[in-house]
């Protein structure tokens, strides 16, 4: 479970961390928080300057004497280097999260992390439009006009199985279909037929129209992903 707290041991002026953990106010989500709206919530951590942290970081960040003392504890000086630079790791993670809150701090309208790009009951179309750039985006300098469960799944960054649980549909609206005389190590491949092109494309312009920004970040990522695993 992940603890939210308010980071009030930072330095602004000096942008070192001063780790007076003692100080920091925990803000526990209990269940009049479920009442809450989305931009409540976003609106009052991104005011309180809060990050989240998961238990075992905070159970570091209580450990005090664990850290102050830990080669007088430990009697091991290489272990104490080591814990050294966990904790220097984790004041440079801690810096940089609050610096990314307080960036929001000055604007009137705060973002939503739960908006997403393809809404709920629309995953088909993301699939759609992934493998539209699978085959006629990314696939132009590497001639392969073709795709894989395997390189979609990479591709999306999800489990081995889960292009299976939508190759059906995908079958069934023409949206794809399997590339004959085409297999290697017992893996089927396949391309995006006229239908799908012409319905990936209509996703595209609106997703471009909608939030442009947001969208073009997302097939960045993409492509990052579609050169890694074909090279």
């Amino acid at each position: 479970m992940n603890d939210i707290y308010n980071d009030p041991y930072l330095d602004d002026e000096t942008d070192d961390l001063n780790w007076e953990y003692q100080k920091i106010e925990k803000i526990e989500f209990g269940r009049e928080y479920g009442r809450k709206s989305i931009p409540w919530l976003i609106k009052n951590v991104i005011m309180q300057e809060c990050i989240f942290i998961c238990s075992n970081c905070h159970a570091m960040i209580n450990a005090t004497v664990y850290r102050d003392f830990s080669l007088n504890i430990l009697k091991n000086e290489k272990v104490a280097v080591h814990i050294k630079v966990f904790y220097d790791k984790l004041d440079e993670k801690i810096r940089i999260k609050r610096k990314k809150i307080l960036e929001f701090k000055n604007i009137s309208i705060f973002p939503n992390p739960l908006k997403t790009i393809f809404s709920y009951g629309k995953a088909l179309d993301e699939k759609l439009v992934c493998i539209y750039y699978l085959c006629h985006k990314f696939s132009k300098k590497y001639e392969r006009g073709f795709f894989s469960a395997k390189v979609f799944n990479f591709v999306l960054d999800k489990y081995y199985t889960h292009f299976n649980n939508y190759k059906d549909e995908l079958l069934e609206n023409d949206y794809i279909q399997y590339l004959e005389g085409k297999n290697q190590f017992n893996q089927k491949f396949f391309i995006i037929t006229p239908v799908g092109i012409k319905r990936a494309k209509q996703i595209i312009k609106n997703k471009l129209s909608s939030d442009p920004v947001k969208f073009q970040k997302l097939i960045k990522k993409w492509k990052k992903r579609y050169i890694e695993v074909v090279q």
